[in-house]
């Protein structure tokens, strides 16, 4: 499979995947074979996801189909593989349990894991829930 990968990345235009999960955690050796992937371990499971087609990217799309700058945009993310979409949207939010290193992009960080976007929605556009 990394072979097929190797030549797969060398042609980044061509990408119709843009993210790949592993049922374990990636040693950063092996990671290191794939510049082009960003690789997110998280104690079980991994992520490999292509530079330059994270959440941010989504958004981004979004946003340009849709007219609505990223002002105007608010993500609402728990884990490291939402930085950069926490990041891009005018309103970050975090839930609860996120990782620390989340504060540093989001604007919000909410009390609760459940129901935690609402909760955010409701601070962002009502102020403070009820």
């Amino acid at each position: 499979i990394t072979d097929a990968l190797d030549e797969y990345l060398e042609e980044p235009g061509k990408m119709r995947v843009t993210k790949f999960t592993f049922a374990c955690d990636i040693a950063p050796e092996v990671a290191a074979r794939f510049p082009g992937i960003r690789v997110i371990n998280f104690g079980g499971y991994s992520e490999g996801i292509v530079h330059g087609y994270d959440k941010a990217f989504g958004m981004r799309l979004l946003g340009e189909k849709l007219n609505v700058p990223r002002e105007r945009m608010v993500a609402f993310g728990d884990s490291v593989n939402d930085v950069e979409m926490i990041d891009y949207a005018g309103v970050g939010v975090i839930m609860h349990s996120a990782p620390t290193l989340l504060d540093r992009y989001a604007a919000l960080r909410v009390d609760k894991d459940f129901g935690g976007v609402a909760l955010g929605i409701e601070k962002i556009f009502f102020g403070e829930s009820k």
